[in-house]
């Protein structure tokens, strides 16, 4: 036995053991500070114990086997015991050891003398939080939509708190009818807390119960039920509001008071109002139009309840995008201005107002109109996923990169699974060159609504600009194999592909056929223009882009991200191009494609 410790000795075994013991509890060290600092995983320190562990006996049975050499890494048996350098190598995993020791007694003074100490101090950070539909536990379990907009009016109110982050509604949503596990939601949403309730609504009386939970532990923070007519709602929000704010410890300036004034007598009109949100919120020709009904019936039972305008404005200041074929988008753009002005009067701090206003505006190509409606829509709710989105999508018609990228991101961030987020945010990159951060942004988008046309259109796109032209045709082979698919887009982002592959002849006949389908009611005239410019046809480009411009056809400037002077000299299509509304336009593009050049300069 004494030969055998002996032979352990002489072979380095026992060194090893110490110097791998050593280094592993430095290496476990080093994570641990590291860890916040880079945002690593929870798991990341127990997968490295895991392998440090399976490691160690790795490392002894080598030591024992094998030999470090002069000549190489040999068998111990096939070292002569009278050549073997065993002691020379000892004296070298004894300064292992000993460098490794210094580094360890350097953390343990770290950690005790000179880290931070969490004395229990509030920290200065940005305050976060997740509001999730109420659970419906009515009777009947039909007022689910009820539960709903009871949480979406809190998120709203809450995002208007500087101070706050909210995550936005499609993201909270995504837990509907599930049981998840908070802490996951922290991390998923990026978020420190989740508040949570329930609804009991049972004729004009309701009782909702509300908890706030800290997501890293699952402690409950604070609770409360209420128990009230269903005319005292808006009371009740607003005491919901204040409350989690208190219990979050926001410290708001002065002006900046949670107020939620009740905007309406009728439940009947709120109760539609909140029915009108769920279909608006499914999107798609019919919900929307299902929507609208709602909010002019609710409307004509309050007209003096504002969010219920605005809500109308906003629906038909979206639903433009949403026909394919020949529409009066004309007429839905000023019906829409019409209630958002009166929200307006109403309200004068109705953010939502302010919102559809910008999307109107520069649907009736108002571009002026529309940067002031977007930039105090943004100024009123900072932390609104949905604003921040519609804010982005406005600087990117305007060639507003920087800006257009900054809100587009702010979208994402406050809403990262609502999939419209990550699609826009990917052109948003496109729009600055950034194919590869416009990928990474399509994919996401993509993993979460893998079947929406618009999403497998925008990754052709985006692959088409980063020449992967094979795996471009490999989306629409399957795009085509869906049971379900838009003829029209399809050809769209064919006739793209086509054309940054060189193929004009094919990119030709895709757009004859996109034009019989435009004539035939069923496609959209401005997504053919850009097409012609590309194949350098301007005659042709300029036929489309008239029509598109007098149908006021919704994606006529958001898919023609162009200024004349780069496809044309000729004077007389220059100034064809300078259609009402549009020479202002390629104006504000000049001046932002400046600026845009002197900020880059600048950095």
């Amino acid at each position: 036995m004494n030969s055998f410790f002996a032979e352990l000795k002489r072979r380095n075994v026992v060194r090893v053991a110490v110097a791998y013991v050593v280094v592993a509890w430095v290496i476990l060290q080093f994570i641990d500070v590291i860890q916040d600092p880079m945002s690593l995983p929870d798991w990341f320190q127990k997968v490295t114990i895991v392998f440090l562990g399976i490691g160690l006996p790795i490392a002894l049975l080598m030591s024992w086997a094998y030999e470090v050499t002069p000549e190489g890494v040999k068998k111990t048996e096939e070292v002569d015991k009278s050549k073997s350098v065993t002691h020379g190598t000892g004296q070298k995993i004894n300064k292992l050891i000993i460098g490794a020791l210094v580094l360890a007694v350097g953390f343990i003074i770290y950690d005790k003398m000179v880290a931070p100490v969490d004395d229990g101090a509030v920290k200065t950070r940005e305050a976060s939080i997740a509001v999730l539909p109420f659970i419906d536990l009515s009777k009947d379990g039909d007022q689910q939509y009820f539960g709903d907009g009871i949480a979406e009016e809190i998120l709203n109110v809450l995002a208007r708190i500087p101070e706050m982050k909210v995550a936005g509604r499609t993201s909270s949503f995504q837990f509907k009818g599930q049981n998840p596990d908070l802490r996951a939601i922290g991390e998923l949403l990026n978020v420190d807390h989740v508040l949570e309730g329930s609804i009991r609504k049972d004729g004009n009386r309701i009782r909702i119960t509300v908890q706030l939970i800290a997501a890293d532990d699952g402690f409950q923070l604070w609770s409360e039920t209420y128990d009230r007519e269903l005319v005292d709602i808006f009371a009740i929000q607003d005491q919901i509001s204040e409350a989690v704010a208190e219990a979050l410890k926001i410290q708001l300036g002065a002006g900046e008071e949670i107020v939620v004034e009740q905007e309406t007598d009728s439940p009947e009109g709120y109760d539609l109002y909140l029915r009108g949100r769920q279909y608006f919120h499914l999107r798609g020709v019919d919900n929307m139009q299902t929507a609208i009904k709602l909010y002019d019936v609710a409307t004509v039972l309050d007209p003096e309840f504002s969010s219920a305008w605005s809500a109308l404005a906003i629906a038909y200041a979206i639903i433009p995008y949403y026909i394919i074929g020949e529409e009066d988008f004309k007429a839905l753009y000023e019906k829409g201005k019409a209630a958002a002005d009166f929200a307006l009067e109403l309200d004068p701090k109705n953010a939502e107002a302010y919102s559809a206003l910008t999307f109107i505006h520069d649907g009736l190509y108002q571009w002026r109109e529309g940067e002031i409606s977007n930039a105090k829509a943004i100024a009123l709710a900072p932390n609104d996923a949905e604003i921040a989105n519609f804010a982005g999508d406005h600087y990117r018609l305007t060639f507003d990169t920087v800006n257009a990228v900054k809100w587009e991101r702010r979208a994402y961030e406050l809403d990262p699974l609502h999939h419209i987020n990550s699609r826009d945010l990917a052109f948003a990159y496109l729009g600055v060159g950034d194919f590869v951060n416009a990928l990474k942004a399509i994919n996401v988008a993509m993993d979460l609504a893998p079947n929406f046309d618009f999403n497998i259109h925008g990754k052709v796109y985006v692959l088409a600009n980063l020449g992967q032209f094979e795996e471009a045709h490999e989306i629409l082979t399957r795009w085509k194999t869906k049971p379900q698919y838009d003829p029209f887009i399809l050809f769209d982002a064919q006739t793209y592909l086509a054309l940054r592959e060189g193929r004009e002849e094919q990119a030709g006949n895709y757009l004859g056929q996109m034009a019989q389908m435009v004539l035939a009611g069923d496609g959209i005239s401005s997504f053919i223009y850009p097409h012609f410019l590309d194949l350098g046809d301007i005659d042709a480009a300029l036929v489309w882009f008239e029509k598109a411009h007098q149908q006021y056809s919704p994606f006529l400037v958001t898919l023609g991200n162009f200024l004349p002077e780069n496809y044309t000299d000729d004077p007389e299509l220059l100034a064809r191009f300078n259609l009402p509304g549009m020479k202002e336009l390629f104006d504000i593009r000049r001046r932002n494609i400046a600026k845009n050049a002197r900020e880059e300069g600048a950095s």
